[in-house]
Order: C-alpha cells, then sequence, then structure tokens
C-alpha cells in the first residue's frame, strides 16, 4: 500500500462521514423552514428569440465547440443589458462570500452519498439497456494524462472555467428564462437535463441531472449564483483529486518520468 492508497482511503472515509454529518445539517435546517422561498428572479426573453438560441447553441457545442463559450456568455450579458438588468440578478455580493462559500461546501458533503448511489443506479440500468458505461470524455483526457502541466492545465478547466461558464449559462441565463414562462419546478427540471445532456454520456446523464437540480436550487432558495458556482468548483476539485489519487494508486511509478 504507497501513499496514494492510503490518501485514498482517507479521502472516502471522510467524505462518507462528512456526507452523513452534512445529510442531517441539511434535514434539521429544512426542518427549521429554511430553505423553502424561491429568491431567484426570473427573466424575459421571448419564445421567438430563446428557441433559436437554443439551436443556435446545439449547433455551435457541436459543430464549433470553441465558439460555444462565447456564444453562450455573450448572449446572456447581452440579453441583461436589453432588459436593463446587470449582474445584480446574479447577487455578487462579496460581503456574503463566506456564507457561500459554506453553503457550497456542506451542500457538496451531503450530495456525495447521494450522487454515488444514483451513479450506482445509473449504472445498473445502463447495464440492463445495454447502453455503454464509458467515463466522460474529459475524465479519459485527466486519465491518460502525462504530466502535472496537463494535470494542471485540468484544473484550471474544470475547476474555473466550466463552473463559471455552465453557471452563468445554465442557471445563471437559461433558468430564469424558464422560470419565467414555465414555473419554478418545470424550468429547474428543464434547465437541469439541458445541463446533463451538454456532457454527452449515457451513463452520467442521471447523475448530472439530479447535480444541476441541486445546483439550480441553490441558486433559487439562496437568491444568488455565487453559491452555485462555488458549489460546481468543488464538486469537479474533489472529482479531480479523487481521480488522481485512483491514477497514482494504480500507478506509483507514475511521478519518476516526469
Amino acid at each position: 500500500m504507497n501513499l496514494a492508497d492510503v490518501l485514498l482511503i482517507l479521502l472516502l472515509g471522510t467524505s462518507f462521514l462528512g456526507s452523513c454529518w452534512a445529510l442531517g445539517f441539511f434535514r434539521q435546517k429544512i426542518k427549521q423552514g429554511q430553505f423553502k422561498q424561491s429568491l431567484a428572479p426570473g427573466l424575459s426573453l421571448s419564445w421567438a428569440l430563446l428557441i433559436p438560441w437554443m439551436l443556435g447553441f446545439a449547433l455551435i457545442f457541436t459543430k464549433a465547440p470553441l465558439w460555444v463559450i462565447p456564444y453562450s456568455l455573450g448572449s446572456a450579458f447581452l440579453v441583461l443589458a436589453h432588459n436593463r438588468q446587470s449582474m445584480a440578478l446574479w447577487n455578487f455580493q462579496p460581503r456574503d462570500l463566506p456564507r457561500h462559500l459554506s453553503l457550497a461546501f456542506l451542500t457538496l458533503l451531503a450530495l456525495l452519498i447521494p450522487l454515488s448511489l444514483i451513479k450506482m443506479l445509473s449504472d445498473l440500468v445502463c447495464n440492463a439497456l445495454n447502453l455503454p458505461l464509458d467515463v466522460q470524455e474529459p475524465i479519459r483526457i485527466f486519465l491518460n494524462s502525462r504530466g502535472w502541466v496537463e494535470i494542471l492545465n485540468f484544473f484550471i478547466l474544470a475547476c474555473i472555467i466550466a463552473p463559471l461558464w455552465e453557471e452563468i449559462t445554465f442557471r445563471g441565463f437559461l433558468y430564469p428564462i424558464l422560470k419565467s414562462k414555465l414555473g419554478n419546478l418545470p424550468a429547474i427540471l428543464l434547465s437541469a437535463v439541458l445541463f446533463a445532456s451538454i456532457h454527452q454520456n449515457e451513463a452520467a446523464f442521471l447523475p448530472l441531472t439530479c447535480f444541476g437540480i441541486v445546483l439550480a436550487l441553490l441558486y433559487d432558495r439562496s437568491g444568488s449564483l455565487l453559491p452555485s458556482i462555488f458549489l460546481h468548483a468543488f464538486f469537479n476539485g474533489f472529482t479531480c483529486i479523487f481521480l488522481l489519487l485512483i491514477k497514482l494508486a494504480a500507478n506509483p511509478a507514475w511521478t519518476q518520468g516526469l
């Protein structure tokens, strides 16, 4: 047993205990009446503009993926400007950073056990339906990386760029528009399904849909997009650390050639 094995066992053990505690924490808070009020505002955009935007997003994502980030972020800021709204819609208040960080971390802990069980269920369903159980392409790239520079670049992409882009696009832009048109619950579900769909992985679709629901709920109940961004970053960071430890445990000599 090498150091990576020990660290992996410690990570799994502390994650399990932390998740049990955090689930109890949120259960108590919900019983006390917290997290029941919708605080995120809607955003006005006609179907005549929303449907072409969604079709354009799908087309660019499949045919020219390098342009999907400027397309979606540019669209979000243009719509905000057109509606005479600023980023205040997302309630970025520096004084609330500690509260948002702690809420995001506690939510991550609470999700670890449920999402693990949902992933197991998803794998069973995929096996029963003879669907592929391939890992997501970014995870495959990370596991096949051969240097610390590649790993660092992946961490930056997964923990900074992806959370900012995906949360602004799906929770900060698409969800408020859908909420204003369909209501709260349909908007949460539809934005989560679309979020999971862009990852293009059958085995991860159900867990990612559930994760997307939690991210939308976190924005809706906190009234700020920051907890969702932080939770997304924490989740991706936890996944990267977990995968890195697996990589090192499976091949302890890997670092010797770097």
